[in-house]
């Protein structure tokens, strides 16, 4: 806990900055860093890392064409910020995106990709609608596509924890994945969701080389029947 004067020119300060958060403690204006657990106890985040410690080594087994084809591919595909611009990948970067995608949706036996591919994805998500199911709980979920959806690719749905209230922004840390349909299919039943609460349901079209397109959302109250 770090004692500050007048912090960021100011008498008082508070609030969170660059994972620092400012405020007061027994009359003093203090800072403190969010803790930051680096073995918390989940899935996804070790199997995460094994799948990119594997994808680290073999970058280190692609000839210098290779790695070149990569690099081209990154500047060539930018990829969105998260502050409303986009930033070029490196080819470590996009080798190491295409193929954790690829193999996170097809699993470990499908073969990693050497070498980026030449073409976009056929298809993208147009339109998502959500309806009610025919049970408690249950969420319809159905999408258009900007092109002709391809079975040998997939689509993602993801949805968020239930809340009371419609007027809850969405919160995208809260998203976990639901279900990956082929391509070519436009619809999918989300089941035990608790009656009456309001969820965040988006869908993505991700393509057979890991190419991923825009989420597109919607939002829904799954009901009582």
């Amino acid at each position: 806990m770090a004692k500050l004067k007048g912090p960021l020119h100011a008498e008082q300060a508070k609030g969170s900055i660059e994972g620092v958060t400012y405020t007061g403690w027994r009359g003093l204006s203090v800072a403190k860093r969010k803790a930051r657990p680096v073995r918390r106890m989940r899935r996804v985040q070790p199997s995460n890392r094994s799948l990119l410690a594997f994808l680290a080594r073999y970058w280190g087994d692609l000839t210098d064409d290779q790695r070149q084809e990569w690099r081209d591919y990154g500047a060539n595909h930018p990829r969105p910020d998260g502050f409303g611009g986009t930033f070029q990948m490196t080819g470590h970067q996009a080798f190491i995106s295409l193929n954790h995608e690829r193999l996170r949706l097809y699993g470990g036996a499908i073969a990693v990709l050497t070498n980026p591919p030449t073409t976009d994805p056929v298809a993208s998500i147009a339109e998502v609608v959500c309806s009610d199911g025919p049970a408690s709980g249950e969420i319809v979920v159905g999408w258009s596509h900007y092109g002709t959806g391809d079975p040998a690719d997939r689509c993602e749905v993801w949805v968020t924890r239930g809340y009371a209230s419609p007027g809850r922004v969405e919160v995208h840390t809260q998203y976990r994945s639901e279900a990956s349909v082929p391509g070519g299919v436009q619809t999918y039943t989300i089941t035990g969701l608790i009656p009456e609460m309001w969820y965040w349901v988006r869908v993505r079209y991700v393509d057979q080389y890991g190419q991923v397109t825009a989420w597109v959302v919607d939002q829904w109250q799954a009901p009582k029947v």
